[in-house]
């Protein structure tokens, strides 16, 4: 239709009307670009939130997953430093009895990180992560991923030493009852006496115990950055964590 009119504002010479529709013709050209820029933003929005609350899902789940685990954690290293107190004073309190049982049984046991972290992965992968308009985030993102390669790697070898030393330290006893939740009853048998005078296990005991406290440094420390991660998410959604996600 507009071509048709040009060639015959052309043809009669009519240059003002050919100006005109050359100048409709621009005009809706752009009127088109700026609709499909105006719905390719909104689409970008609209996946730009949904990654949002996705990764605020993450962080949260992780920070739960941690908090369920990390009581299992810290009475594992308490035991294990009654064990210590036990051994180097040479006397065994019968109600130090089944801390030190739990100490021994389940000297070295380790919970690992069940981070979730698929919604990075996949905003890594498909390049999506342009669509997160904050900086910051990006950032913290990209701080909070290597963070945690820095940390796997410590804990790792932190890991391997406390199995090496675990099966040398399991010759000594020999679990009797035990079950891997908290409060489950745990008995061992061992020769206190034996073990008190055995300089070799104290001392790799030890060991275990020193490499266990870092894992679990370096664990908390990693889960600190996840919970600034998880309240930037929050600032930007603008919603309280401790309420449920809309």
């Amino acid at each position: 239709m507009i071509l048709r009119r040009v060639i015959k504002h052309f043809r009669k010479q009519e240059w003002t009307a050919i100006a005109l529709d050359f100048l409709i013709v621009v005009i809706g050209i752009l009127i088109a670009f700026q609709i499909t820029a105006w719905n390719e933003r909104r689409a970008d929005r609209a996946l730009e939130r949904e990654y949002l609350l996705r990764l605020y899902d993450d962080m949260q789940g992780s920070l739960q997953d941690y908090a369920e685990n990390d009581g299992w954690d810290v009475t594992r290293i308490e035991t294990q430093e009654r064990v210590l107190q036990s051994l180097r004073a040479g006397v065994l309190n019968e109600t130090d009895r089944n801390d030190f049982s739990r100490g021994l049984v389940f000297v070295g046991s380790h919970n690992p990180i069940r981070r979730r972290w698929g919604t990075v992965e996949e905003l890594k992968s498909t390049g999506n992560i342009a669509v997160l308009r904050d900086l910051e985030l990006r950032a913290l993102i990209a701080a909070t991923d290597g963070d945690y390669h820095r940390a796997d790697r410590v804990v790792s070898e932190s890991i391997q030493q406390i199995l090496l030393i675990r099966e040398s330290l399991l010759k000594r006893f020999d679990p009797i009852i035990y079950g891997f939740q908290t409060e489950d009853p745990v008995e061992a048998r061992f020769d206190f006496d034996a073990l008190a005078a055995d300089q070799e296990f104290i001392n790799l005991f030890a060991h275990v115990q020193m490499n266990s406290r870092q894992a679990v440094a370096f664990n908390e420390g990693h889960m600190q950055r996840i919970a600034v991660l998880r309240d930037k998410l929050a600032q930007i959604l603008n919603i309280d964590p401790e309420e449920p996600t809309p």
